[in-house]
């Protein structure tokens, strides 16, 4: 016998249907809600690090600004927007850092260029051949004819290779010893070594790394050196240093250390006008954040 199915049973059916779908389709965003607000620490600490960068540029602290894009670009390399985001506060810091530097370093040139121009005064210029580039002299200290006795004297270099070697200590053994070595006595007793490379086994140059002990302990201290002693293959030789000939190497390399911070100084300036520049370009034609829409 064929039994039909009642229709009440059938709408029924037909409204837990309908019901089940209006369900579904109002949990789905649901669900995508919660998973978009879902905690995640990754972004957490990103946003975290990257309100850090702002303080630091709020704070013109560039180079910490420059040091935290750093890490935020190295430790989340995921988070493409916050990344997006710090091309532009990049160009700020850079530019901000040079803006700051750009002055130091002008009273850094300015007090420089005084103090050299102080001590050149006391120096002056020999150049015995036409091969030979120029140098400067403690004026004090300067011989007639360095070659004709043994002794010592402080170079400052002015020629294309004084950025290189911005002193030197020239050495006069007094005769052809094959020399290797130099001592030089100061008047507490103290006691600097130096080596050189053989030359003509008479005279030779001491590199300004060998003397700096020496020169800086004779600008920096109350002793004056007073005695060399020249060692070398075939014997030794010994020569007295005058007190004018001890002040020339202190000065000899106070004046050649200030040359040194000027070239410095300059260089250093001209990086920091460039980068100025390239970071005024950057932050022109960089991404700007999108605004927010209104709700």
């Amino acid at each position: 016998t064929l039994r039909l199915r009642p229709l009440r049973n059938i709408h029924h059916h037909r409204h837990l249907n309908t019901m089940q779908k209006i369900v579904i389709t109002l949990a789905i965003p649901a669900l995508v809600a919660c998973a978009c607000h879902r905690t995640d620490p990754q972004h957490e600490a990103a946003v975290a690090l990257d309100g850090r960068i702002d303080s630091a540029i709020n704070a013109k602290s560039y180079a910490e600004a420059i040091t935290l894009i750093d890490s935020l670009n190295h430790a989340y390399p995921l988070e493409l927007e916050l990344r997006k985001a710090t091309g532009l506060k990049r160009a700020k810091a850079y530019e901000g850092l040079s803006i700051t530097e750009i002055p130091r370093l002008d009273s850094t040139i300015t007090a420089c260029q005084a103090r050299i121009l102080e001590l050149t005064a006391e120096f002056v210029t020999r150049q015995p051949s036409a091969s030979l580039p120029p140098y400067m002299v403690y004026k004090a200290a300067a011989k007639g004819d360095f070659a004709a006795s043994a002794g010592i004297q402080a170079r400052v270099n002015t020629g294309e290779d004084a950025k290189d070697t911005p002193w030197t200590l020239a050495v006069n053994a007094g005769r052809n010893i094959g020399l290797t070595r130099i001592d030089v006595e100061c008047a507490n007793g103290g006691r600097y070594t130096m080596l050189t490379p053989v030359t003509d086994g008479q005279m030779a140059s001491v590199s300004p790394e060998s003397a700096a002990d020496l020169a800086e302990y004779l600008a920096n201290g109350a002793y004056k050196a007073t005695n060399v002693t020249f060692t070398g293959s075939k014997g030794t030789s010994r020569a007295k240093i005058t007190p004018a000939e001890s002040e020339g190497i202190a000065k000899a390399w106070t004046l050649a250390d200030t040359n040194s911070k000027l070239f410095n100084a300059l260089a250093e300036r001209e990086r920091l006008e460039r980068q100025l520049q390239i970071a005024r370009d950057q932050a022109a034609n960089a991404p700007r954040p999108k605004p927010e829409q209104p709700e």
